[in-house]
């Protein structure tokens, strides 16, 4: 009989689209019990303890929600594809063109998540409300030396569909196998391709001096349950989009520029596609004691805004 180890299970872009590698996920299907505090009892005569129960409830709110992780791929092959495909809908795929973002998946544009390759669920549902969809609520992009960079994503979905069985699962010939290569389109990006350029900070060499980054994006998202017979979301909206980040440095002397400079831009390059961030509100950077055979590091957390031309984080 086989097992299900997690190797089995996939993420796919749609019912018959690209396939996605993951090094996690996560599946949730929340339904609320709404408890009856209607009065009853069986009077004055009866003094059976079932009667100071609570004896009734509802079933109430269903709330589907989906947690990734994974490789970042860059490039043209179709593990970037589908990458990208759930990065746009974090944060749009053009300054001007937030449309994925706010749509995010739909009924006939389906994310395919299976556990171990037995069963699998797909979000939103193709037989809810006609503006059915699964949005990316928060993504998580990051990249240490020595590794490769990495993303988390969280999706928030107007219902979803479940196959009992593995109708979509991918064929060996959705896979790539091939020896590792430093622009390969079907290998992870590693660290050292994933340039992260600060311009403006006042501080001198700080790109050449980076060695850690984060972003996280938040889009802040509302599901809308309506009175349209069903107990899942009709829709989910996008809110405001908080982008916010940090970064480590070192100082070859142990000397620091005492305070950056607000309004300092910032790229990541993935491949042949930059990040762009037009404007960081620097935060708190301390700069700490090293301890022994240690580098003087700095982090340095950010905010990002929108400028008058761009928005807080896009693509290009």
């Amino acid at each position: 009989m086989a097992g299900s180890l997690g190797w089995r299970g996939y993420c796919r872009i749609g019912t018959s689209g690209d396939v996605l590698p993951l090094t996690g996920a996560r599946l949730a299907e929340n339904i609320d019990i709404i408890p009856s505090n209607s009065i009853h009892g069986g009077g004055v005569g009866t003094i059976d303890g079932r009667f100071a129960s609570q004896h009734n409830y509802a079933i109430g709110q269903a709330q589907y929600n989906g947690e990734l992780s994974g490789e970042v791929f860059a490039g043209t092959g179709s593990y970037a594809d589908a990458f990208f495909a759930i990065l746009n809908r974090a944060m749009g795929s053009a300054p001007t063109d937030n449309s994925l973002r706010d749509d995010g998946f739909d009924s006939t544009t389906q994310l395919v998540l299976s556990p171990g390759g037995g069963s699998e669920w797909l979000f939103p549902s193709s037989s809810g409300a006609s503006a059915a969809k699964a949005v990316v609520s928060n993504m998580n992009l990051s990249a240490r030396v020595g590794g490769n960079v990495e993303f988390s994503a969280s999706i928030v979905s107007a219902g979803a569909d479940f196959n009992a069985s593995a109708s979509n699962a991918p064929a060996v010939t959705d896979f790539a196998y091939e020896p590792g290569g430093t622009t390969d389109d079907s290998n992870p990006l590693p660290y050292y391709s994933s340039a992260f350029t600060v311009t403006g900070s006042g501080e001198t060499n700080m790109s050449e001096r980076i060695t850690s980054w984060n972003i996280t994006i938040n889009n802040n998202s509302v599901p809308i349950f309506t009175f349209d017979g069903n107990n899942y979301a009709s829709d989910v909206l996008q809110g405001i989009m908080e982008v916010t980040g940090s970064f480590t440095y070192y100082s070859p002397d142990g000397t620091f520029v005492r305070n950056l400079t607000h309004g300092a831009s910032a790229t990541i390059t993935f491949g042949s596609t930059t990040i762009n961030m037009p404007h960081m509100a620097f935060g708190p950077y301390p700069v700490p004691m090293p301890g022994v055979n240690s580098p003087t590091e700095r982090e340095v957390t950010f905010r990002c805004v929108a400028s008058s031309s761009y928005p807080s984080i896009y693509l290009s």
